[in-house]
């Protein structure tokens, strides 16, 4: 005999309530308000929810289990009006009313979640790009794969950048001089460029110019006399503000420690090069024939 849960005491709803799977629960938040309502109030934690987009398909991963050990992840499937449970599970959820980012914002609201771990591109079109824009998620982590088609991947960090704490790029999108002054000048947290097949040529003022505070370019190419130059004019800049605090660039061409430091006066700490400003803020640098790291403090 069915049994209504609603009708139920509350110790004996709630105790329900708790006993369910996340599945089961997010299903019986979907019937009403008072559903979602009663859902939400359990404070039931998913673990790292992220996102894969390919093609015109958004997959939804959500992270259940009470224990390292002890969990798995949850593919769902959302379209509009509906969403398609994958993996071990099948079924379908309806709501003839939803749109795609009225079925992000119900999941993540019922757990108490603002933010996914990792939004990851793989491969879709520009069009279906201008959707996920709508559905504004704000991500920690946004990849963009390299396995994206030739204009996606720029088009995809151009619209969804700001959504995103940091952004690792395998495939290089900065294709053109303006691309380079355009990005490096953004108020960004983590940007890394990971495609170490495309270079990504770099002067002076780029990085003088430079707001991101982590930066990553994993295939740089500079000259000794660019990085000699930036240098300089960085410790001409007496109070003038510096958002970066830390630049790492990798080379394919060896540079030379003694061309990089030529005519500069640094102390030698812990194997690095320390340069103090007349203001008091800090450069250290680590130098080797294929990196140059440099770290801002103050």
């Amino acid at each position: 005999m069915p049994i209504r849960l609603l009708s139920l005491p509350t110790a004996d709803l709630q105790y329900t309530l708790h006993c369910m799977g996340t599945c089961e629960l997010i299903a019986f938040s979907l019937c009403s308000k008072r559903t979602k309502t009663l859902s939400k109030s359990l404070n039931r934690k998913i673990g790292q929810p992220s996102v894969i987009v390919y093609e015109n398909c958004i997959r939804f991963y959500i992270l259940i289990g009470q224990s390292i050990k002890a969990y798995e992840y949850i593919p769902l499937e959302i379209f509009d009006s509906c969403i398609k449970l994958r993996g071990h599970l099948t079924g379908v959820w309806k709501r003839q009313e939803f749109t795609q980012s009225d079925w992000f914002a119900h999941i993540l609201d019922i757990f108490n979640e603002s933010i996914i771990q990792k939004l990851l591109i793989e491969n879709t079109t520009p069009s279906f790009l201008d959707t996920l824009k709508r559905l504004n998620p704000k991500c920690r982590l946004l990849v963009i794969n390299a396995y994206c088609s030739t204009k996606l991947p720029k088009i995809g960090f151009w619209k969804l950048f700001s959504n995103a704490e940091q952004v690792d790029i395998y495939i290089n999108v900065l294709d053109k001089r303006n691309d380079i002054s355009q990005c490096l000048s953004r108020n960004l947290k983590t940007v890394r460029f990971r495609d170490s097949r495309s270079s990504i040529g770099l002067v002076a003022s780029d990085l003088l110019m430079n707001n991101i505070i982590y930066l990553t370019i994993d295939n740089a190419i500079i000259t000794e006399k660019e990085l000699i130059r930036f240098v300089k004019l960085w410790m001409k800049g007496n109070h003038r503000f510096y958002r970066p605090k830390l630049i790492e660039l990798f080379f394919e061409n060896a540079k030379t420690r003694e061309e990089v430091l030529r005519g500069i006066k640094y102390q030698t700490v812990d194997n690095k090069h320390l340069l103090k400003r007349a203001d008091g803020k800090e450069m250290l640098l680590s130098i080797s024939s294929r990196s140059v790291i440099f770290e801002f403090r103050g």
